[in-house]
């Protein structure tokens, strides 16, 4: 038997960079009765739930660096350093760490959400790897901008019927938006747009600016302080 379970046992590659991708499960079902286009309590939930998963006191999810919240989804960037003898997550095993890290993100957000209708939610993860920097840097831009998307589109949903946003691409949307007077999205706090970024340099959380321009430039310096 253990013949058979050591074939599935697979380990992450000790010096890549790790991304942990935390999804919701049904999230569209679980959101349904909440707030829109944002609602702050799952908001900060969300944010509560990441400041968890960091590594203090041997509880979370050990050699994380970059934390990222957006939607219904955390990205987590960890690696090890250039010490092959270092302590590893569950020595890289990717069914530990995946499982281990939905038990955690579903343990603490429902910790820290405040039910409505008596909804439990839950987690699935992902693990991948990244060769070098520049993808980790990719990957974030990457979810920052799907980031912004979802939150055009989830302005857009509160104005406008299913039939008109149709095949809309998210410039569409934001002109769609821009010409009604409700909410538009400078009205928007970025906290609302691009939701948060922690770095474990600092503990600090970050709250980025209003376009792709923007997140570039405050992502790429952000990040190399991460790697010095």
């Amino acid at each position: 038997m253990k013949m058979y379970e050591k074939h599935n046992n697979q380990s992450l590659l000790h010096n890549w960079y790790h991304i942990l991708r935390i999804d919701g499960k049904a999230f569209h079902t679980f959101t349904k009765w909440l707030i829109k286009p944002f609602d702050k309590s799952l908001k900060r939930a969300f944010v509560n739930t990441l400041t968890s998963l960091m590594w203090r006191n041997h509880e979370g999810i050990q050699l994380a660096k970059i934390w990222y919240h957006q939607s219904d989804e955390i990205s987590i960037l960890f690696h090890a350093n250039e010490d092959v003898n270092q302590e590893l997550w569950f020595k890289w095993k990717i069914q530990k760490i995946v499982s281990v890290a939905s038990s955690l993100t579903t343990w603490y957000f429902n910790k820290y959400y405040n039910y409505r209708n008596n909804k439990i939610a839950f987690f699935d993860t992902r693990v991948f790897s990244l060769p070098n920097k520049d993808e980790v840097y990719n990957y974030f831009l990457w979810r920052t901008r799907d980031c912004y998307k979802n939150a055009i589109q989830s302005i857009a949903r509160t104005q406008f019927s299913q039939k008109e946003l149709h095949q809309k691409h998210s410039w569409m949307l934001r002109d769609m938006i821009s010409k009604w007077n409700w909410l538009k999205v400078e009205e928007c706090s970025n906290f609302d747009i691009y939701w948060t970024y922690i770095l474990s340099w600092n503990d600090r959380e970050y709250y980025l600016k209003d376009n792709f321009e923007d997140i570039k430039n405050w992502l790429e310096p952000h990040l190399k302080t991460y790697w010095e």
